[in-house]
């Protein structure tokens, strides 16, 4: 038997830069908006909860959903997306988020050399029970499987 194995990564965030309600954040927290605003955090504690399409997705989970936009392609991309109703949290920090800007990439597929399995060492035997219909395979170890014909 023989595998042909391609290997393809998910797109991987090369900057996110997120759009936040300042009038929200001057409302509803204590942060001083007169500074940037930094924070840094793994991509799956960085969380985006649209309300309006009742979704909840973290960083992480957004370079998959990137990787699928894409179709298969390799190559640098940009993606915006506009919100109504949407938050962004991260560490203890939730703030109104009105969109954000995400460039990304996605490699080419690694193809790797076929693969072969030899199931000539483990394979004992075949029994077919012609009036069955059945055929067993067994296998070293004490494996029987068993297939119809």
């Amino acid at each position: 038997m023989e595998i042909n194995l391609e290997l393809q990564m998910p797109a991987r965030i090369i900057s996110f830069d997120p759009l936040i309600d300042g009038n929200w954040v001057k409302e509803n927290t204590d942060i001083d908006i007169s500074k940037p605003l930094q924070f840094s955090e793994i991509t799956n504690r960085i969380i985006i909860e649209d309300i309006e399409k009742s979704e909840k997705y973290s960083l992480f989970d957004l370079e998959g959903k990137l990787f699928i936009l894409q179709k298969g392609n390799s190559g640098t991309f940009e993606s915006t997306e506009k919100f109504k109703d949407a938050f962004i949290s991260y560490g203890d920090k939730k703030l109104k988020l009105n969109g954000y800007k995400v460039e990304y990439a996605i490699g080419r597929p690694v193809k790797k050399h076929p693969i072969c399995i030899d199931y000539s060492k483990e394979l004992m035997g075949v029994i077919e029970y012609l009036s069955k219909g059945v055929k067993k395979a067994v296998f070293k170890k004490g494996i029987i499987r068993e297939e119809q014909i």
